[in-house]
């Protein structure tokens, strides 16, 4: 929480909380919170008792409100301070009541209900097995891992780490060239400034969240698979032209700045430590290193990520 309050990708109020102590009562605070509360509220809620579920529901609504006031999430943020409304005891049953109901006979709801009763037996040993293979690199014997990465792969069943450090202590400036022009694209100054729209078709796909998801993704490509170059330079050259399929006048080249927020004592520091140069014409990458102690493939501290074997597994190689 406390990376992703000072970063642009993510924090609605970075410029002002990025000069607040790292260390103090509310940073370390939430971040205990984020995981905790999530973790204690789903558990109530599925208790078979209403007192409960209603502590549950309140406590998942309450910090996705909070959440949104601070995080860029979306609509996520508000889909899941109202889902919660289904676990408050007598409002499911009582909505239902005024929905016409369908008359099937015992074979059709057995057939009905058959895939959801299998998705639940087989949810928590898919569960066990990405745990396993994540935090201990144990797999599941025989073919039996195979199986559970392909259901998991197809349905799918992922483990949610977008607000983990590793993604959230960085960020990515994409400036674009023309004719010796510099055209900012995706900035503090411009698209991260809300009193600032002059650009505002690009402005606004770089505000969506999902935007920041999909440019940290490629990024991360680097942790994931520090020994497949390949993949994150084709990754980058294709969101590039991405980029460039949406001026008029093209660019020539695009520069990827990677900035990393550090921790001082007194505030998050943001530096800039890297760039990568994508030449459109050439078709090429070059990393520019502006720190060369500073590796974007290290993972953040007591983060459990290595590399893995391929896409679609968390088994390291």
């Amino acid at each position: 929480m406390d990376y992703g309050r000072v970063n642009p990708y993510w924090g609605y109020h970075w410029r002002f909380l990025r000069k607040a102590r790292p260390n103090d009562l509310l940073s370390r605070g939430e971040n205990f919170l984020a995981s905790i509360v999530e973790i204690g509220g789903g558990i109530l809620m599925l208790l078979p008792y209403d007192p409960a579920r209603l502590i549950g529901a309140f406590l998942i609504t309450v910090s996705f409100i909070y959440v949104s006031l601070f995080i860029r999430l979306g609509r996520l943020a508000w889909l899941m301070a109202l889902l919660p409304a289904i676990f408050l005891p007598g409002l499911l049953s009582s909505a239902m009541q005024s929905i016409p109901i369908i008359q099937l006979p015992a074979a059709g709801l057995t057939v009905a209900a058959l895939p959801f009763w299998i998705f639940i037996a087989i949810l928590p040993l898919i569960k066990i097995a990405q745990y396993l293979n994540l935090f201990w690199n144990k797999q599941l014997p025989g073919s039996l891992q195979k199986i559970c990465d392909k259901i998991a792969n197809t349905i799918p069943v992922i483990i949610w780490r977008v607000f983990t450090p590793d993604l959230t202590n960085f960020f990515v400036r994409v400036k674009g060239v023309r004719a010796q022009e510099v055209v900012p694209v995706a900035t503090e100054e411009a698209t991260y400034n809300y009193t600032c729209w002059q650009d505002s078709w690009v402005k606004n796909r770089f505000l969506h969240v999902t935007e920041s998801i999909a440019l940290v993704s490629i990024f991360t490509t680097l942790k994931y698979f520090p020994s497949r170059p390949d993949l994150f330079n084709e990754k980058l050259l294709r969101y590039a032209a991405s980029i460039n399929a949406s001026f008029t006048e093209p660019c020539e080249r695009f520069d990827f700045e990677y900035i990393a927020i550090e921790k001082t004592p007194q505030s998050f520091h943001h530096r800039h430590v890297l760039t990568y140069i994508v030449d459109v014409v050439q078709n090429s990458v070059t990393r520019e290193s502006i720190d060369p102690e500073f590796d974007p493939s290290k993972p953040a501290r007591r983060s459990p990520i290595r590399e893995s074997l391929g896409s679609g597994t968390y088994l390291r190689k």
